[in-house]
């Protein structure tokens, strides 16, 4: 194992008692395995693929682009700041020691309130959608308990014990490679027996009023490379692992995000795209192969998608639970979020 000691912030005496003791609680139980599942569950968000597959054809090009310029470059730098400094709550880390304590304080706040915001919401809504058009029809105010459901089961599981809150995205990240897979196979079947909606080589051609709807979603989706280092301090070896586990991560990333994205385009008919239930949208379409097994293997697919969507939230909320913890330690937020 590697030995790298966190960087001491050394605020006043009172915070630098608590932090000390509130830290001495932690337990390295995060290896390199966890830390490549929390990226693929935090990164790999389904939810938005509909959204991209709307800029067809030429959405697999900018889908090269971003990787190349945002994505590898962003998982170099995170990569060297999570093993230089392996500190719990890395985001707010990192910017205190670069830019002070008040800029600290704002990334912590940021990462911290945009999470509810997106498990309350879209999110919410996603799995709402899911269970609506794969597993049974929701009307009207059946929708909202079963949004709630998903919002107080993902927070339930977040403050768990990470020995066990740990095997969410792992399990979830298991789940997105095993759909994923599962959907392509099931595209090449429809090809084979329906046809599909080949691009043109000129389809691929960028654009500027496509780069305009797809870039964007195409750089949040990349976003969460530093999610394991907000655990920092739980990591069993961080100088090694956190590189590691970025580079396998964004390979795989890259992959599940190409192939599916490529299977929509190819299945689902530009028209009927919308960007909240694309993907729900293609599974929908290609699932006929199965004739008489159709509604079970939806019925299968979508329990795999809630359970992704579920272990896509725990991931941010343990993240940002934990940076919002290690800034309040420093003094600069309430002491009981510490």
């Amino acid at each position: 194992m590697t030995t790298v000691r966190p960087v001491e912030l050394a605020p006043d005496a009172g915070a630098a008692q608590r932090s000390r003791a509130e830290r001495a609680k932690l337990r390295r139980e995060l290896g390199r395995l966890d830390a490549i599942c929390l990226l693929i569950a935090a990164i790999v968000v389904l939810d938005t693929l509909g959204a991209v597959a709307r800029g067809g054809a030429q959405a697999l090009t900018w889908l090269a682009v971003v990787a190349v310029l945002f994505f590898v470059p962003a998982g170099l730098v995170i990569a060297e700041l999570g093993a230089a400094f392996p500190n719990q709550g890395g985001p707010y880390v990192w910017t205190r020691l670069a830019f002070g304590r008040h800029a600290g304080s704002l990334v912590a706040l940021i990462y911290f309130v945009e999470t509810p915001v997106w498990v309350g919401g879209w999110a919410a809504i996603t799995f709402v959608a899911v269970v609506d058009r794969l597993i049974v029809p929701l009307e009207g105010a059946w929708r909202v308990p079963v949004a709630l459901a998903f919002v107080w089961a993902t927070v339930a599981l977040a403050v768990a014990p990470l020995r066990a809150g740990k095997r969410v995205p792992l399990a979830g990240a298991a789940a997105q490679v095993g759909l994923l897979g599962f959907f392509t196979l099931t595209v090449v079947l429809y090809a084979a027996r329906h046809g599909v909606h080949a691009p043109s080589a000129g389809d691929l051609a960028p654009s500027w009023a496509v780069f305009a709807l797809v870039a964007p979603v195409l750089v949040y989706n990349f976003l969460g490379f530093e999610l394991p280092s907000a655990a920092g301090e739980e990591l069993r070896d961080p100088a090694r692992d956190v590189p590691a586990s970025i580079v396998r991560a964004g390979a795989l990333t890259c992959a599940l995000y190409a192939i599916p994205v490529l299977a929509i385009v190819l299945v689902v008919p530009a028209d009927r795209l919308t960007g909240l239930t694309g993907f729900i949208d293609a599974l929908a379409t290609v699932f006929v192969v199965y004739g008489p097994w159709e509604g079970l293997v939806g019925a299968l697919a979508a329990l795999a998608l809630l359970w992704i969507l579920v272990a896509n939230g725990l991931t941010w909320v343990m993240a940002s639970s934990r940076t919002q913890a290690a800034a309040s330690l420093d003094g600069i937020g309430p002491a009981g979020l510490g």
